[in-house]
């Protein structure tokens, strides 16, 4: 059975990303509840909270190459039984040193399963299929976290205890659905070889067209971001309120909400992914460049929307070069290292830009991430030379070796 072309056991991977966003509600609301509860200053509330996002970071690596060792399967019910239990002792009165470390555990392990899940994509759908899939996926995501804190804050209303234990309920419900329907079949090597960490480094380090794309990323990531770093506070210099941020990023998370099932029909009539990397970074640009002249709420208005467009394009064909370019053994880490672009382009983003606001003002900045987006252009052409046997190699493999799963109880 197939359901807007992407076979069952596609949908059911994508309910379980849809859970695990809904879950990501946890820092903004703890954020409520350290504030007001527990009396905590903003600083210090912050700070406790942004422990969640370093577990995050750290895990995408690391959850990559366990679902290679280990199966994509057993990571990801591992995931969400982790994730539950932290959720439950969340629940609970704890001290501000423990409630860190259990904060710590659970962004760990909610994000550990990301690169099995996506891998569980990859081999479930065939690769002329992979950017309709992952631009879903997207839609999932997005709608889990438009979901999550509405209803969070619903239940909180009630008792703050409450949402963390449904939650936990909703993550093991999961792993049971994950168990029952997909089973052990969701790794098929070309060959039983298990890599070591070190030969993973080693072979990683070596792959000059993954790692040329990865870094290209990663500066196409720090100057996208700058729209939820620096962009908040350009917006209070100008003397904009708080909410009207809240209100662009309110309607960053619609129109991605709104546009990711249409935009698959976009997807499907432009089979070059390049060209869909450059429209991608186009539109970046061409936000920066009504930046540039913007006066008036609107621009910053269309400025998002632009930016958003751009997400549309660029995120779900990143994620299919990733798995064409990965070898068949190292599917997991070469995903792992692709959520990363995120994190690292964050960091970049966070470091330089507030740097650069402060140096050369709002004018300046949108400047110089108009000059980087010409250089990641100019990145992205030069490699797709080199890519596109790479890429040709993968699809070839994967057109063997995708899964059709039969229901398989796990051990």
């Amino acid at each position: 059975m197939r359901v807007l072309g992407l076979p069952w056991a596609y949908w059911i991977v994508w309910v379980v990303v849809l859970v695990i966003a809904i879950g990501r509600f946890v820092p903004p609301l703890l954020a409520t509840y350290l504030t007001t509860d527990r009396e905590l200053p903003a600083s210090s509330a912050g700070l406790i909270i942004s422990v969640f996002g370093v577990g995050g970071v750290l895990s995408s690596l690391v959850g990559g190459y366990l679902a290679d060792r280990y199966g994509h399967v057993p990571v990801v019910v591992w995931s969400q039984a982790a994730s539950a239990g932290a959720l439950c002792l969340i629940a609970l009165e704890l001290g501000h040193l423990a409630l860190v470390a259990v904060l710590f555990a659970y962004g760990f392990s909610s994000h550990l399963a990301n690169p099995a899940l996506n891998a569980m994509i990859v081999g479930r759908v065939p690769p002329q299929d992979r950017e309709r899939a992952f631009t879903l996926n997207t839609w999932a995501l997005n709608l889990g976290f438009a979901v999550g804190p509405l209803c969070a804050s619903w239940v909180a209303v009630r008792s703050f205890s409450l949402v963390f234990y449904l939650e936990a309920a909703l993550l093991l419900a999961a792993a049971i659905v994950v168990c029952l329907w997909l089973g052990r079949a969701s790794v098929t090597r070309s060959d039983a070889i298990i890599l070591t960490v070190p030969e993973t480094l080693t072979t990683l380090r070596r792959d000059w067209v993954f790692l040329s794309f990865s870094l290209t990323m990663v500066a196409l990531m720090a100057v996208y971001l700058q729209a939820f770093t620096t962009l908040p506070m350009i917006l209070a210099e100008e003397g904009l309120p708080v909410s009207f941020y809240g209100l662009l990023m309110a309607m960053n998370g619609g129109l991605l909400c709104l546009l990711s099932v249409p935009f698959v029909r976009v997807m499907d009539r432009i089979a070059n992914k390049t060209v869909l990397l450059h429209a991608g970074v186009l539109l970046i640009g061409a936000g920066y460049v009504v930046e540039l002249g913007a006066d008036a709420r609107w621009h910053h208005a269309v400025a998002m929307a632009l930016w958003t467009l751009a997400e549309l394009a660029i995120f779900p064909v990143a994620w299919t070069i990733v798995s064409d370019l990965a070898p068949d053994r190292m599917l997991g880490t070469y995903l792992g290292v692709g959520g990363m672009y995120l994190a690292g382009g964050h960091v970049v983003a966070a470091g330089l830009g507030g740097t650069l606001l402060e140096l050369v003002g709002p004018r300046g900045l949108h400047l110089v991430c108009l000059g980087v987006l010409v250089l990641v252009s100019v990145a992205f052409g030069l490699q797709s030379g080199g890519r596109r046997d790479r890429e040709q190699s993968g699809r070839d493999r994967a057109l063997r070796r995708v899964v059709r799963p039969t229901p398989v109880p796990c051990p």
